[in-house]
């Protein structure tokens, strides 16, 4: 193998493709960049045996070939050399790294470990935004659950919404539920019937790898394949093959029970439980006293002293105390854009509760409130 490229050209793929590789643990062939040069196209290949990744590039062939090298010196040293022409080529099973006259040599990986990966899919593609995908993820990715016993729980499940065109994207941990609806009727035709699921460890690379402006996309029954619209950088992903839970019997088993309303200031409300947060060393809750025209927040059992803030609000209910979880809620309201929101309750304050945004009509947030118990015990129920 003999080529030549230009360094600003592959960089940015080049520490994508080390930032998904193993750096000490794993087998060798798990931590190596394979670089595949054929008909003026240079091609760099790696995976994490989940993961795969292929960056493809324009440069110019001398001698055709495939070879594998150590991925985090390869991607370091590219990083730290100057922008400008970098020529590559094997000798006795090594890579000869040149830019003008500096030269740097790295042992290849033996080729027998190269396996195939597999391209991207032309057939039903789609064109789609990266950057709604990223913002979709941002609303609904706290909710994933870390746990890896809870299962289907640890996915994003994204599926056929109950409207044609609509996809609901969907995080749920057992106390909190986050759902997102779109109206796309290309993404929706793309879905399978039984929706999927996207690992939350694998969620966490598409957010680092997921470009703002467009994407082409496609899904496998078993992979959820990215490409940028350049045709230069290409993910694909593996998909899960749990259940995820009803959570639409959830929801509609409480959306008519939701007759009590509180709209109030967002950011009022969060610089407020901000504050009561100092006095939550006991607790770590806020006692919502609700009435028509002002919420009052008190923080107790605090070794620090006590707290209470008295905010305009709406309220239209018989609901007239409830204690939430001051983190959650706070993290609850920061997913937001609008500037009023609306907790919706029903009569029961152990019951869960709804949180949506006056301006955002597709997106809202279930979540379960804290039960009092006797001696001042807190509990999320």
């Amino acid at each position: 193998m003999r080529i030549s490229f230009k360094r600003e050209e592959i960089l940015e793929g080049i520490q994508k493709i080390a930032s998904i590789l193993p750096q000490k643990s794993g087998a060798a062939f798990l931590r190596t960049v394979w670089i595949k040069s054929e008909n003026n196209n240079l091609n760099f290949l790696a995976t994490d045996s989940n993961i795969e990744i292929i960056c493809n590039y324009p440069a110019q062939v001398y001698e055709p070939g495939l070879i594998g090298v150590q991925g985090k010196i390869f991607a370091d040293l590219i990083k730290k050399m100057n922008p400008g022409e970098i020529i590559i080529e094997l000798k006795e099973q090594k890579i000869i790294i040149k830019q003008g006259k500096n030269k740097y040599t790295i042992p290849v990986v033996e080729s027998s470990w190269f396996q195939e990966l597999q391209n991207f899919p032309e057939e039903n593609k789609q064109i789609w935004s990266g950057d709604i995908f990223k913002e979709i993820i941002d609303r609904v990715y706290f909710c994933i659950c870390d746990d890896e016993t809870m299962g289907a729980m640890t996915c994003l499940s994204i599926k056929k919404g109950q409207q044609f065109g609509e996809v609901e994207f969907c995080g749920l941990n057992g106390p909190k539920l986050a759902v997102f609806q779109l109206d796309n009727d290309d993404i929706y035709n793309t879905i399978p019937d039984s929706g999927i699921l996207i690992h939350k460890k694998i969620v966490n690379e598409l957010k680092k790898i997921l470009p703002e402006n467009e994407i082409e996309l496609n899904i496998t029954p078993d992979k959820l394949f990215i490409r940028t619209i350049d045709k230069k950088e290409m993910y694909s992903f593996p998909l899960s093959s749990y259940e995820f839970p009803k959570y639409n019997e959830f929801v509609d088993k409480y959306q008519n029970k939701l007759n009590s309303i509180l709209t109030i200031d967002r950011k009022l409300l969060i610089d407020s439980l901000d504050r009561l947060l100092l006095f939550n060393t006991s607790s770590k809750s806020t006692i919502f006293q609700i009435s028509e025209n002002n919420l009052i927040l008190k923080a107790y059992g605090s070794e620090l002293g006590e707290a209470e803030e008295v905010l305009p609000c709406t309220y239209n209910g018989k609901l007239e105390n409830i204690t939430l979880l001051t983190k959650d809620a706070i993290e609850i309201l920061d997913h937001f854009n609008s500037n009023l929101v609306k907790f919706c309750f029903s009569d029961n304050s152990s019951e869960p509760f709804k949180v949506e945004g006056e301006d955002e009509f597709k997106y809202f947030i279930f979540a379960m409130p804290v039960e009092i118990r006797e001696e001042n015990y807190y509990s999320e129920e």
